[in-house]
């Protein structure tokens, strides 16, 4: 770039798994999926091509990739992928991710973070920068209330509850199991 040798993407976030911490590395990786510099497919095909005994940052991030290849699809924030990443390390089943919503006319009441529909459960994870505006604030609970008068329960979590308590999130997905 402007005359200066650079690394692409995907070889950057390789590379990092041998100097940072295993938490963001992942960040960077889902990072730079959702901003399109990459797909877990070309990470995934880059560490077949230079993975090898010795070859640093890949055996941090493999077990990454492979764990996103499983789960199919790209969140839309950190706090997406921090909830994605308890629920991950439970024995409960990953949610369904960006579940659309509809009215029984058909009309579409929203989207949700997470959902699972056999048990009628919606789950949004909530930061302050993108819900507490006051025009998000009312959709959010006109959303909510639109589901929960179709029989749906909307659990809301919040980046203070996902990194201060996980464990209280896992009891109220343990909950929607045992219902």
């Amino acid at each position: 770039m402007d005359g200066i040798p650079v690394t692409t993407a995907v070889r950057t976030v390789v590379d990092l798994g041998a100097s940072a911490p295993s938490r963001f590395v992942e960040g960077c990786l889902d990072a730079g999926v959702r901003m399109n510099l990459f797909s877990i497919w070309d990470v995934r095909c880059f560490i077949a091509r230079v993975g090898r005994p010795g070859r640093t940052g890949v055996g941090t991030i493999r077990p990454l990739v492979e764990e996103r290849l499983v789960w199919d699809t790209i969140t839309e924030s950190n706090l997406e992928d921090l909830f994605r990443a308890i629920v991950g390390s439970s024995p409960f089943p990953m949610p369904d991710p960006q579940y659309k919503l509809f009215e029984l006319t058909g009309e579409f009441i929203g989207r949700f973070d997470f959902a699972y529909p056999t048990r009628l459960s919606v789950i949004e994870t909530d930061s302050e920068r993108w819900h507490m505006d006051p025009v998000s604030f009312q959709r959010d609970r006109d959303k909510q209330n639109r589901a929960h008068a179709l029989g749906w329960t909307v659990y809301r979590f919040t980046w203070r509850q996902l990194v201060d308590d996980p464990q209280s999130v896992l009891d109220i997905i343990a909950a929607i199991w045992t219902d």
